[in-house]
């Protein structure tokens, strides 16, 4: 019986939540935006190189050592974060680990800015031009997007996240979690 009623107050206590969350269309909690690229070609997949990729982007690298604190042009296992030095951020996640297999996922937590939006669209477009033809998969928002659909969603992308920001900050049961 416990469990029973510890179930529906969980649901109840979620319920009450999803409407105060970041929440797709789909009704689920989002905390990033993720991108799956994959290169369409079946031979000779393209492995892309973090620091060359970091610059011809104008960006910075680094990996989060086991404190969370940014190693500079460092990276881990074929992952980093790339941020652009120019200006304060959250960064954009990038995951090579699977480059072989032509596989690729890059993602910014949400809510961000629109520099860090604009910023990613930017890596988006230097990663397909670099592999060539690719799939870009959303996993969010569960469907395919173009370059030129995330370059034209930019704004859509800024009042996604600003709405984001201001429902987590207008949220009570939140508000403790901001300083």
């Amino acid at each position: 019986m416990i469990n029973f009623q510890f179930a529906l107050f969980q649901k109840r206590r979620y319920e009450k939540l999803k409407t105060h969350l970041f929440v797709n269309r789909q009704g689920d909690f989002v905390m990033a935006f993720t991108l799956q690229i994959r290169q369409k070609k079946l031979f000779g997949k393209t492995v892309l190189d973090i620091p060359s990729l970091a610059r011809a982007c104008g960006f910075c690298y680094g990996s989060n050592n086991d404190f969370y604190i940014l190693q500079e042009n460092e990276q881990s296992q074929g992952t980093a974060v790339f941020y652009n030095p120019g200006r304060i951020g959250r960064g954009i996640f990038f995951d090579g680990s699977k480059a072989r297999e032509g596989y690729y996922e890059i993602s910014y937590n949400i809510p961000t800015t629109k520099a860090d939006i604009m910023d990613f669209t930017r890596l988006a477009g230097e990663m397909e031009r670099r592999l060539g033809k690719v799939e870009m998969y959303c996993v969010e928002e569960e469907r395919a997007f173009s370059i030129r659909e995330l370059e034209q969603g930019i704004e859509n992308f800024v009042m996604f996240n600003r709405k984001s920001l201001n429902q987590f900050c207008g949220n009570k049961e939140f508000r403790s979690h901001i300083l």
